[in-house]
């Protein structure tokens, strides 16, 4: 390993940490996804247990318009 490679490997280290700790950034990460023409049949497997988002954004309520 060079020692050029050290600072930034520890830098990529604390960001990591800050991202996974509780306290910092890790409770809680919001993601949204884009994409066109996909196979609806199945959510990604990484939104296996996120809520249901037409509900979560309201979607699901008459247009009081």
């Amino acid at each position: 390993m060079l020692r050029d490679d050290l600072p930034e490997d520890a830098k990529t280290k604390r960001a990591l940490q800050t991202l996974l700790h509780p306290e910092m950034l890790g409770r809680s990460f919001q993601v949204l996804a884009l994409a066109k023409d996909v196979d609806l049949a199945g959510p990604f497997a990484g939104f296996k247990f996120a809520r249901e988002p037409r509900s979560t954004l309201g979607l699901d309520r008459p247009n009081p318009c």
